[in-house]
């Protein structure tokens, strides 16, 4: 990249943006190539580092069918999303039953009649 005059003396240069490839400490590092009026020089401190975290993921699940009758078989399916940079998520999805948990009760309704029993 090439250097833009700045005040006092000073040039600045970015780099172009960086997509870590995985997780880990990164480091960035800058050299500089010198010119006819300045020798070359650089900057590879460690403050120049930054850790690359695991992206967040999904996991929806989706039972086989919704209702079954006692003693039928039923099965859950897991779909877990990640995201581009990341790739397709791997490893391994642990699944649970848990139960009986009471059925939801109706929803009242608003009497339609009213009178005496």
């Amino acid at each position: 990249m090439a250097v833009t005059a700045g005040a006092g003396a000073t040039a600045t240069a970015t780099s172009s943006s960086f997509t870590p490839t995985s997780t880990g400490y990164w480091c960035f590092a800058a050299v500089y190539s010198g010119d006819t009026n300045y020798f070359g020089s650089s900057d590879t401190t460690i403050d120049e580092c930054v850790h690359v975290t695991a992206a967040a993921s999904t996991t929806a699940t989706t039972p086989m069918t919704t209702s079954i009758a006692l003693g039928n078989t039923d099965s859950d399916s897991a779909n877990v999303i990640g995201n581009l940079a990341g790739g397709d998520p791997t490893g391994s999805v642990s699944f649970y039953e848990c139960g009986p948990t009471p059925p939801r009760p109706p929803v009242p309704r608003r009497p339609t009649r009213s009178g005496r029993l």
